[in-house]
């Protein structure tokens, strides 16, 4: 138990009970995307991360495993793993082919973003070209590259056990790739670039 008269226990709750207010929403927002079908964004990691530090600075020290209630703090190593493994993935399959074909990155002017859709959600990223964007559901990478020539490409990697790259001519504006496998379904998923004046705020 904890002795509330102390300065460094009512501290350490006072930090317990906001990372507890983050994992409450973090739970709401999970619920919210399971009944509305999109994906609603909590605040992961970070509410197990002020639990913990909260029950770290007080006289009892074991109540830091309630940080253990944030799923994001269980899935920290998960994904700091998933991160890395996405990487060497990339450096295998698609980076490659950027090498072989001779691409260049292209003078960009403003800071235009790209809008990637899939069937749960829709997500804005800066634009960068010969650079890996991942995704996980639907599990692919992807990259845009250009030539010297201006001709611009769409470079997708389907995470299939052959480990080959498509390269898809791209418009510089908009593509849809379908026949995405995810689950025991096929899905689309489309990549838009937005210039600055179409960029929401």
């Amino acid at each position: 138990m904890l002795d509330f008269s102390q300065p460094r226990n009512q501290a350490g709750l006072l930090i317990a009970g906001i990372g507890l207010f983050f994992v409450l929403m973090t739970y709401g927002a999970y619920i919210a995307s399971k009944r509305s079908g999109h994906f609603v964004s909590g605040v992961p990691i970070l509410g197990g991360l002020l639990i913990f530090t909260g029950f770290l600075i007080s006289t009892n020290r074991l109540l830091c495993l309630l940080a253990l209630i944030d799923p994001g703090f269980i899935a920290l190593p998960y994904v700091l793993l998933r991160g890395r493994r996405s990487r060497k993935r990339s450096e295998a399959v698609l980076f490659p082919v950027i090498k072989e074909r001779g691409f260049v990155i292209p003078q960009v002017k403003g800071n235009p973003q790209i809008r990637v859709t899939t069937p749960a959600d829709s997500l804005l990223h800066p634009l960068r070209y010969s650079a890996p964007y991942d995704l996980y559901v639907p599990r692919l990478a992807f990259m845009l590259c250009a030539d010297s020539e201006g001709n611009q490409y769409f470079l997708l990697d389907r995470y299939q056990k052959n480990g080959a790259a498509e390269i898809l001519p791209f418009d510089g504006k908009k593509i849809t790739v379908g026949d995405i496998r995810q689950k025991n379904q096929t899905v689309s998923v489309t990549v838009e670039i937005l210039p600055d004046e179409e960029t929401p705020v």
